[in-house]
């Protein structure tokens, strides 16, 4: 696909993660929104309340009417599919929120088409762009001062957003965002296993993994009113210290004793700890959440896409090997 200087961007969708998340980070990122399609009549009432125009009743009129380069997409998840065919066999790069398909075959489906297309389709999984996760991978690895990695433990909680959460879309609709963040840190996975635990409302399910690198990781996901206050921790062991990451907003560095000291344990002041926070004042602005959990970044990637300065992470094709990994934690905890 050709590159552009100032592309010509649109959005399909004014719900309300749109409105809370995606346009105001999409603002950001200094590109003009060049139109919007919603058909819902409420939500076109609220859009043009908050400026936001010209508004089209559905994607295709929306295409038509104004030479895109790209658009966002952020609908409910089993509309999604058919649009981004639309939009691709139209020739306009796709942005979309994630989940793109229900299973890995579905995904599939697009990722054929954006493929034959040659059109960049970038799914949603904003996680890779939070500032403490693109710092962790920098802290970790073959070449740090921490070393390779060993293995790591990831706890995410939170309370569902209605009563009859199911596993299917516990781990498609939320936990995918943490699914997809191991694979971009640590690689693909290899080997899975898992277990589920249900009791009333709370769900939690515990998957064991281990990558092609051989790093062995467990991942904890709760739902449960029991989180209002979301969590989301990683512990990252590494052969010469240990990376703590707490609710997008905190690293700690743990390193231990250099090799070859001649002390015993407790016998020096060896072992380090450096802590990086957020930093905080009141020119922090109303957009630090959106900075911290990886909107602005992710909405500034696609753009770059269309620049021609960013090299689309992650596509549809990524997108199926993360699909494909869903498929295989739900069937192991039906197993």
């Amino acid at each position: 696909m050709p590159t552009v200087a100032q592309p010509r961007i649109g959005f399909v969708g004014a719900g309300l993660h749109s409105s809370l998340n995606l346009y105001p980070a999409f603002a950001a990122t200094g590109v003009p929104l060049v139109g919007v399609a919603e058909r819902n009549p409420a939500r076109v009432a609220e859009a043009e309340a908050r400026g936001i125009h010209p508004i089209f009743p559905n994607h295709l009129a929306l295409i038509e009417a104004s030479n895109l380069d790209g658009i966002v997409v952020s609908l409910a998840p089993h509309l999604q599919a058919d649009v981004v065919a639309d939009c691709v066999r139209a020739g306009v790069a796709v942005f979309v929120e994630k989940p793109l398909g229900s299973t890995a075959a579905e995904a599939d489906e697009i990722a054929e088409i954006a493929a034959d297309a040659g059109v960049p389709v970038m799914l949603g999984f904003m996680k890779r762009f939070a500032p403490v996760y693109t710092q962790l991978k920098s802290l970790i690895g073959e070449g740090t001062e921490q070393g390779p990695v060993v293995s790591y433990a990831c706890e995410f909680g939170f309370a569902a957003w209605k009563p009859d959460f199911t596993p299917v879309e516990f781990i498609t609709q939320a936990a995918i965002h943490l699914i997809d963040l191991v694979r971009d840190v640590f690689g693909d996975v290899v080997d899975v296993s898992a277990v589920q635990n249900a009791s009333g409302d709370a769900l939690s399910i515990i998957v064991l993994v281990r990558h092609e690198s051989g790093v062995v990781g467990s991942l904890n996901f709760v739902s449960a009113k029991a989180w209002s206050r979301e969590t989301e921790e990683f512990s990252v062991t590494c052969t010469n210290g240990v990376v703590r990451v707490s609710d997008l907003s905190r690293i700690q560095v743990l390193t231990g004793e250099v090799a070859g000291t001649t002390a015993g344990p407790g016998e020096t002041l060896a072992e380090r700890s450096v802590t990086f926070d957020v930093s905080n004042s009141p020119g922090s602005g109303s957009l630090k959440d959106l900075y911290l959990r990886g909107y602005v970044g992710e909405m500034k990637h696609f753009v770059g896409v269309l620049q021609g300065t960013e090299e689309l992470s992650p596509s549809a094709a990524d997108n199926v090997r993360t699909m494909a990994l869903c498929d295989t934690i739900l069937a192991a905890i039906s197993d």
